[in-house]
């Protein structure tokens, strides 16, 4: 699904913005960027686990977490480590390096949401990854809830995404994140039917420019209001991706879903990459754009020498493991 890279593509570069040091972007609010990575992750982890279940009768847990621990922690170790050699190795941060260390046990153990949420200040070091520690946490127990509670219960499983939806919504501001996930979830779900997707194909010409509307409309006049922009963004995606509009051709273009494929590595470095930047750069636009170069540059090169390589490797675990557990066939249809 090229036309989705190309939707992470655009969530990076928003979140780029809120990150420089100039607030001539203020106005874009690039920091609703995360959610939608956050709807487009539940959307896309969802369907896959949907996918392996109607194909073996099941989702391997085991398969998933290997699978995803692969995929998302060495690249967030690396970058942490570089990270902690720049600052004491260097000593050019004496502020910066006390910060981290009072948080680096949270960082070691996947815990980076709590610093942010108590401390809430952007002076601590590696700050931004405080998303993947929510997206962490979530996964965890929705495929657990979803796959395994109710693997007997499926026509639950929208009622039980709709319940936790609320739930998580009203609890306040530290489950809002979690409810941005579940509801690309539930989107997921919602869009397993097969007669529900040929709906939406028939009637996708002219209700995608709708559903984009309303999300360049969240954008400019509710950007706060975190979960309706999530709900405006699940809505614009499921029409999208079963679309023929041109918008999807564009979203789904080279340059775009090229970025969107190495987004993880463009996320975890881009803080280094705006702080380089602005030593030498103090133009706005050109700030931007050069963070943004260096930032996809960085993200390609651990892409390549770690990033992909290592996806590779989970998945070949994964599938041995399944093959032990279900056999060559269960092996077969996990690959497929």
């Amino acid at each position: 699904m090229p036309e989705l890279d190309g939707l992470r593509a655009i969530a990076v570069l928003m979140v780029i913005t809120c990150h420089l040091h100039v607030r001539v972007w203020d106005w874009l609010w690039g920091q609703r960027g995360v959610t939608v990575f956050f709807v487009i992750s539940g959307y896309l982890i969802t369907s896959l686990a949907l996918a392996e279940e109607a194909k073996r009768g099941r989702l391997s847990l085991a398969g998933f977490y290997i699978r995803r621990s692969f995929r998302i922690f060495p690249l967030y170790y690396f970058v942490l480590g570089g990270y902690t050699a720049l600052i004491f190795g260097t000593g050019l941060w004496p502020k910066k390096a006390g910060v981290l260390s009072a948080e680096m046990p949270y960082l070691l153990l996947y815990l980076q949401e709590y610093p942010h949420y108590v401390w809430q200040s952007i002076e601590t070091p590696f700050y931004h990854s405080w998303s993947l520690g929510i997206e962490e946490k979530f996964y965890l127990i929705w495929p657990a809830l979803c796959f395994l509670v109710l693997s007997s219960r499926r026509a639950w499983r929208s009622a039980t995404a709709i319940t936790m939806i609320v739930a998580l919504s009203l609890m306040g501001k530290f489950t809002l994140p979690y409810a941005s996930i579940m509801i690309g979830c539930l989107l997921a779900l919602v869009l397993q039917p097969s007669g529900v997707r040929r709906w939406i194909a028939t009637h996708a010409t002219w209700s995608v420019w709708a559903a984009l509307a309303s999300v360049l409309a969240m954008q400019a006049f509710a950007p706060w209001f975190e979960v309706g922009y999530a709900l405006a963004v699940a809505a614009f995606l499921g029409i999208l991706v079963y679309s023929g509009s041109p918008l999807r051709t564009a979203l789904g273009c080279r340059p775009l879903a090229y970025v969107g494929k190495v987004s993880y590595g463009v996320y975890l470095v881009h803080i280094l990459c705006i702080n380089a930047v602005e030593r030498i750069v103090h133009q706005p636009v050109l700030t931007y754009v050069a963070a943004v170069a260096l930032s996809v540059a960085a993200a390609s090169v651990l892409h390549l020498v770690l990033e992909r390589p290592l996806i590779a490797v989970g998945r070949r675990l994964a599938n041995r493991y399944i093959e032990r557990s279900t056999g060559p066939r269960g092996a077969e249809l996990a690959i497929a």
